[in-house]
């Protein structure tokens, strides 16, 4: 049971949000983003199918999760780390897989 399959729209309402605060700067749809604690990707998701938002990066402590946001192909950059931490490892979208 997923919770998408369940009308849950928490993603879709947390896109919304950021770009209601955005307001101009996101209306060029250039601004770069960082989905923090990205998940499995459905709030990037959002962002890009919903908004248009093209220059979106990920950040997640998971890359078992990060796996699962990669398939949505809407991230530049998917970043492994713990957003607290000043150590991260940045690296393309194409770089993970299995």
């Amino acid at each position: 049971l997923h919770l998408v399959d369940q009308n849950w729209k928490a993603p879709e309402l947390c896109a919304a949000l950021l770009v209601q605060h955005l307001g101009d700067r996101g209306s060029e749809k250039d601004c770069r983003i960082l989905d923090v604690g990205a998940g499995t990707g459905l709030v990037g998701k959002a962002l890009s199918e919903d908004f248009g938002c093209k220059n979106i990066d990920a950040l997640d402590i998971s890359t078992d999760m990060l796996e699962q946001a990669k398939a949505k192909d809407v991230y530049k950059k998917i970043i492994i780390g713990n957003a607290g931490d000043m150590a991260i490892v940045t690296m393309p979208a194409s770089a993970l897989g299995r």
